[in-house]
């Protein structure tokens, strides 16, 4: 990517770096607990869910989007060579976490939906796991900066994947019962997804929810499906993976939201 990018690491209570970890990546680490007032504070879910015995202990990835959330997460090719090439293997390395491609993870809503499930398509090897609420599979590229005509078809993952072979990948797909155009092209991905057994997929539709983002789930190696429950702020660890990802600026961002230097849990 040519540039430096914020990465907020979850570590979970107790972590011990002898051993091996299932690897969550979040996408617009912002809205899932990088920002003070995170819209979803994942960390704090995740501690939720763990205290629970509902989940193993895992390590998370929230991957900021910084101001580059429409040329990232559209179908990006440098962005997903980012995740899967860079990031990834990084986070092996230094926390353990995400070893096989069974163990990782992606997860995001809309825009992070459809990044989730195109990386995981075009890095099978790396990803295994798709977490996707409300993703905008209807996108058409380009759609934002240019007036495109009304004949231009979305649904360029699907077609990618009609035409492509099996690929050992779990899918989750959520979305509203009134997201429109969105729900539409959720439901055709899982058609395609079921077409000749291309892919393992589980699917929901959600009857009481209109707008994306307001619940979370978790699937972790089997694909198992978790409710997350929102209760009390939790710290969280902040890195900033750069380019090769062979430099790390650490930082700690406290409940209140100050950033303090320095976490042992953590490695340069």
């Amino acid at each position: 990517l040519e540039e430096q990018r914020k990465v907020g690491i979850y570590l979970p209570p107790a972590y011990d770096p002898a051993k091996h970890y299932p690897l969550l990546i979040a996408f617009d680490g912002e809205v899932y607990g990088l920002d003070p007032q995170a819209q979803i504070p994942l960390p704090t879910i995740l501690d939720n869910l763990i205290a629970a015995h509902k989940i193993p202990p895992i390590v998370a990835a929230l991957v900021a989007s910084q101001g580059t959330r429409m040329r990232d997460l559209s179908y990006s090719e440098p962005f997903s060579n980012f995740i899967a090439d860079e990031l990834i293997p990084k986070l092996r390395r230094d926390v353990h976490a995400g070893l096989t491609a069974g163990d990782v993870t992606l997860t995001g809503s809309s825009l992070g939906g459809l990044a989730s499930s195109f990386i995981a398509f075009h890095h099978p090897d790396v990803v295994g796991n798709v977490l996707s609420q409300s993703g905008s599979y209807q996108w058409i590229t380009g759609a934002w900066e240019h007036d495109l005509p009304r004949t231009t078809e979305g649904n360029q993952l699907a077609r990618e994947i009609a035409g492509a072979s099996k690929k050992s990948i779990r899918f989750y797909l959520e979305a509203g019962m009134f997201e429109g155009p969105l729900l539409d092209s959720n439901r055709h991905l899982r058609d395609v997804l079921h077409c000749g057994d291309r892919l393992r997929t589980q699917c929901h539709q959600n009857p009481a929810r209109g707008q994306h983002g307001v619940r979370i789930l978790v699937v972790l190696g089997t694909a198992a499906r978790r409710r997350a429950f929102i209760r009390h702020p939790r710290s969280l660890h902040t890195s900033i993976a750069t380019r090769n990802c062979c430099e790390t600026q650490l930082l700690r961002v406290d409940r209140n939201g100050d950033a303090n230097e320095g976490d042992p849990r953590l490695r340069t």
